[in-house]
């Protein structure tokens, strides 16, 4: 059903004449003629009943104009909503961030977003960072941040920024009142831990092969997944 047509015939029924139609869309008055008997054709049915003076709809005619009034409703909605799109940026962006940057980092972020996008629904949810990396890889994310970069993934990546992992002690420990400690003596401690997918985690113990200290000596007295938690 062509749509040009229910609108022509929404218009001769608002007005009642076809010569006037024909006037104000800039064509023939046969031509209005043939467009709404090609409705009548389509349809099967008659929809305009003519006098000379004056046209009446059909009960099928009535039927015809609700459903033409209500299409042309949503087709000025879907014009609308199309030159919003060229003017503004709008629609769902589905996020997911590992615990550091998914509580500390991204919110900021997200809200600068918002204020200039205000047409974009966000939702972020926070994982460690290996299914950040999965689920952006299988698309059920958009974005991901992590504290981890993604390898051999295919994925597209850049650094955001740094941050740093210390160690923290009881005041009674011996190392409280130490400058510096060497990476070594660590392995004998009860330490606290992420993890095994966390980012925190996986840099540390990438930290600690590089100096030389092999990281499966650790022993965590307890493995917590936030840092938070920790």
């Amino acid at each position: 059903m062509n749509l040009e047509y229910l609108k022509t015939f929404t218009e001769v029924i608002k007005t009642g004449n076809f010569s006037e139609v024909a006037k104000k869309m800039g064509v023939s008055q046969p031509a209005i003629s043939f467009q709404i008997q090609r409705l009548e054709r389509d349809l099967g049915v008659r929809l305009i009943d003519r006098w000379q003076k004056s046209i009446a709809l059909t009960e099928a005619g009535k039927i015809l104009l609700e459903f033409a009034q209500s299409v042309e409703k949503e087709r000025e909605r879907l014009i609308h909503d199309i030159d919003q799109l060229r003017e503004e940026i709008a629609g769902d962006l589905v996020i997911t961030a590992s615990t550091i940057p998914g509580e500390y980092i991204v919110p900021k972020i997200l809200s600068e977003f918002k204020i200039q996008h205000p047409y974009v629904e966000i939702q972020m949810m926070i994982s460690d960072s290996l299914s950040v990396i999965s689920g952006v890889q299988e698309g059920i994310y958009e974005v991901g941040f992590c504290g981890i970069a993604p390898k051999d993934s295919g994925l597209e990546s850049f650094k955001m920024g740094d941050d740093k992992i210390v160690l923290i002690v009881p005041p009674e420990h011996p190392f409280f009142k130490r400058d510096k400690i060497v990476l070594s003596e660590i392995v004998r401690e009860p330490l606290i831990f992420r993890e095994q997918t966390s980012g925190t985690r996986r840099n540390l113990e990438t930290l600690l092969e590089k100096s030389g200290v092999d990281s499966t000596q650790l022993k965590p007295r307890m493995v917590l997944n936030t840092s938070q938690a920790v």
